[in-house]
């Protein structure tokens, strides 16, 4: 273990745009409820997010205003969140019954992101936003936060919220099979291209022992 972390590939992640830091210069629309929950719970797992309660059947939105990088050739630009429904109400409750609510995460008009939730939890979602070419680019983009209500149209208990939206940059080279790394930033981005398999990840402690 020691001698793998000696020769080890130094990689890391950037977070750029956070959308729960941005979330006052967002411009909302057609929502019940939009706000940040430093401690949005969902599942007994707390996190900060947006909170977005769609009302109708249009989708409740989160405009942020847009954001600019300057890249590298190589370099991949990911959204990366996770999406879930709040605790704090009973779900199966016959009175106002709940069915889950759909995410969505818009870039320049279009749907990079799209998620449905019928439960109290968290589902981590990802999408890459753009790749430098070599020599290296700007990227530019508009980014929304939306919410549905779902095919029924039904808005009971859609506490609908978005874990820790962020836009983070990383190093796109491919790494070789059971390459160790080190510096990372907590992002790990796997091209998975058919077929069956398993990724694994493995890490080394300080002490370059595996954990």
């Amino acid at each position: 273990a020691a001698s793998l972390a000696q020769g080890a590939e130094n990689r890391s992640a950037t977070v750029w745009w956070n959308g729960v830091e941005e979330f006052g210069k967002a411009q909302i629309s057609n929502s019940m409820s939009a706000a940040i929950r430093r401690g949005g719970t969902a599942g007994n797992v707390s996190m900060p997010a947006v909170f977005l309660h769609p009302q109708n059947d249009d989708r409740a939105i989160a405009k942020y205003p847009k954001v600019s990088l300057g890249l590298e050739g190589g370099i991949r630009v990911f959204l990366v969140t996770y999406v879930g429904i709040a605790d704090g109400f009973t779900w199966g409750e016959e009175e106002h019954p709940a069915d889950g609510a759909r995410f969505y995460v818009d870039v320049d008009g279009r749907d990079v992101l799209t998620a449905e939730v019928r439960e109290s939890k968290w589902v981590p979602v990802a999408a890459q936003l753009f790749e430098a070419p070599a020599g290296g680019a700007a990227f530019e983009a508009e980014v929304s936060l939306q919410t549905d209500c779902g095919g029924k149209a039904n808005s009971n208990y859609d506490w609908a919220m978005f874990g820790e939206p962020l836009i983070v940059n990383t190093d796109g080279r491919t790494l070789r099979q059971a390459t160790p790394v080190s510096g990372a930033g907590g992002v790990l981005i796997a091209d998975v291209a058919g077929g069956a398999g398993e990724i694994i990840v493995e890490g080394l402690d300080n002490e370059g022992k595996l954990i």
